[in-house]
């Protein structure tokens, strides 16, 4: 038996070395990150005259309060207890704020987007100014500001007035609730249990559309068969590449990841389903607990480089499957390029579409962590069936 090429161990040293680059590496070398942290009876406070520059991180399990400026960098909170984390009338964040809390008060400017998560409520004060888009969530949202992007609201009762610059989408699982004279600058979607009633002053530039879900799959898809069939030529095209080369420089590590799928294939896919889920939760412990932001953004771009590098091994793992059906020898950037090409045109399908990335999703990043974890010889494939007699 072949044993498993270096290069296989090398993979998982490039991979975390590549996303530990992004995640500490070079924007945060210009100003030095700031992390702030408090345990269970402090509530870390930044006062109206403070000024910081850089990645900065707010960590307590009491509240957080922020009312200076962030002259540089994005602003990351998060909070537990009951107090509500309380983004001031005089704070300021010269690019993105992002927090998960219980519950959310924002009442200052962020130049950028704010994108963030509230358990309990959530409040976008009137005198508040978004500069770029807004993603919330909560179990009782109220938006009054100024939002001048897109703007996205996840909630069970929601209302919402002020103005918004660009496309609002709204969903709202009890109630929703446009405020007099409320201003929408582009299309309003909304997913509610009823038909909005709408205020004779309330102002809609594009059109008002009641879905039934908020982010169809094909929303913006191609209309025809044909036109699928190019999107998905298209898409093979663009992801060869990349394919090959990964191939070309881990054979090894793919070779067993896919020995993987055919061999165990219910084993990878529990596997699969386990890393999907224990993935994100550890991110969210290393941020929420422990203080780790490098450590969960890590987590984060390993959860992400997984779920990307798993359409290209069970690409090689189905193109090996349909050379072995056609008898033909199996080689790995034929296998490599045949799997993907079905792939693409098994994606442009509507019914097989979400069966194909949901198997290429489980199984794929299964076999990957099994593989990261495997030790010994690689098994050979399994002997090609010999031909009945007389054929």
């Amino acid at each position: 038996m072949n044993r498993i090429p270096d290069n296989r161990r090398v993979f998982p040293a490039v991979f975390l070395l590549a996303t530990l680059l992004l995640a500490v590496g070079a924007p945060q070398a210009a100003a030095k990150p700031h992390l702030h942290l408090a345990g269970d009876t402090n509530v870390l406070a930044m006062a109206e005259d403070e000024l910081l520059s850089g990645e900065s991180a707010w960590v307590s399990l009491s509240g957080v309060d922020l009312a200076g400026t962030l002259l540089s960098g994005d602003a990351w909170v998060a909070a537990g207890g009951q107090r509500p984390f309380t983004f001031a009338s005089s704070a300021r964040v010269a690019q993105d704020l992002r927090f998960a809390v219980p519950s959310a008060i924002l009442e200052g400017t962020v130049d950028g987007n704010a994108c963030g998560f509230s358990a309990l409520a959530f409040r976008l004060a009137p005198q508040a100014k978004i500069g770029g888009d807004l993603l919330v969530s909560g179990d009782d949202v109220l938006c009054e500001g100024a939002v001048h992007g897109e703007t996205v609201v996840f909630g069970r009762n929601v209302t919402l007035s002020g103005s918004y610059g660009g496309r609002v989408r709204v969903q709202a699982t009890k109630e929703l609730r446009i405020a007099p004279g409320t201003v929408f600058g582009g299309d309003l979607d909304y997913v509610a249990p009823r038909p909005l009633v709408l205020d004779k002053s309330v102002r809609i530039d594009g059109a008002c559309t009641r879905r039934r879900v908020l982010f169809p799959l094909f929303e913006r898809g191609p209309d025809t068969f044909r036109q699928r069939l190019q999107s998905a030529g298209r898409a093979f095209f663009g992801s060869i590449f990349a394919t090959l080369l990964v191939l070309w420089l881990f054979p090894g590590y793919l070779g067993l990841a896919t020995w993987h799928i055919r061999a165990t294939p219910w084993r990878t896919l529990w596997t699969g389903f386990a890393a999907l889920v224990a993935i994100p939760l550890m991110a969210g412990v290393a941020l929420l607990l422990t203080g780790g932001v490098s450590l969960a953004l890590l987590l984060g771009g390993a959860y992400f480089a997984l779920m990307y590098l798993s359409r290209i091994v069970f690409s090689i793992w189905l193109g090996g499957t349909l050379l072995l059906f056609l008898r033909k020898k199996v080689r790995a950037f034929a296998a490599a390029a045949i799997g993907l090409f079905a792939w693409h045109l098994g994606t442009a399908v509507p019914l097989l579409s979400g069966f194909l990335h949901s198997a290429t999703l489980l199984l794929g990043m299964g076999s990957m962590v099994l593989a990261l974890f495997s030790r010994g010889p690689f098994p050979p494939p399994p002997p090609r069936p010999s031909p009945p007699p007389g054929a």
